[in-house]
């Protein structure tokens, strides 16, 4: 059998059709909204402080790791809320004697941090870093911990001895996914 320029066209239409027929429910499905679909947001909205929906609860593991110049401690933040919620960045880490803020609240460092989704149940952490005080009448303080974007800080448990004045003695990593584990430090 011989084909005409013009069967051909035609069966190339054809087979053109089918395949577009085929694809397209595929698309649709991939693609994140479909026409007159409202968009999806790209990640679950961020944690909240310890009340509502997506609770953030602050605690404090055991001190991960003494060293000469000070201590580690592992703070933990678990979403005690019922739906899905997010980090990301460095908390905010102060020392409060009575009710005012004693020395510097906390250094971190500068790199882009990764966004830390968690589920309900679900814990992230940071690393929290005390240092000696070198000043001739440290106050005793209580350290408070402000989830990253949050407002509302909350209390670890910690007591530390701070400078009023002078370079700051805490130090904090941005906030990592899962529980922190004192005494272990990933290769």
């Amino acid at each position: 059998m011989i084909m005409t320029a013009r069967a051909g066209r035609r069966l190339a239409a054809g087979v053109a059709l089918a395949c577009s027929a085929i694809l397209l429910p595929g698309a649709a499905l991939a693609s994140p909204a479909g026409p007159g679909a409202p968009a999806r947001s790209a990640a679950p909205p961020r944690c909240h402080g310890a009340t509502g929906p997506r609770g953030t609860e602050v605690w404090t593991a055991l001190p991960d790791d003494g060293y000469t110049g000070g201590v580690v401690y592992d703070v933990e933040f678990s979403n005690v809320g019922s739906h899905t919620c997010t980090l990301r960045g460095y908390p905010r880490v102060v020392a409060i004697s009575g009710s005012h803020q004693v020395g510097k609240g906390a250094s971190h460092g500068s790199q882009t941090s990764a966004l830390v989704a968690l589920a309900p149940g679900a814990t992230a952490h940071v690393l929290l870093q005390i240092e000696v005080p070198f000043c001739s009448r440290p106050v005793s303080a209580e350290i408070y911990v402000y989830p990253p974007g949050q407002a509302y800080g909350q209390q670890t448990g910690i007591t530390a001895s701070i400078c009023r004045h002078g370079r700051t003695q805490l130090g904090v990593s941005q906030v990592r996914s899962r529980t922190g584990i004192p005494f272990y430090t990933p290769s």
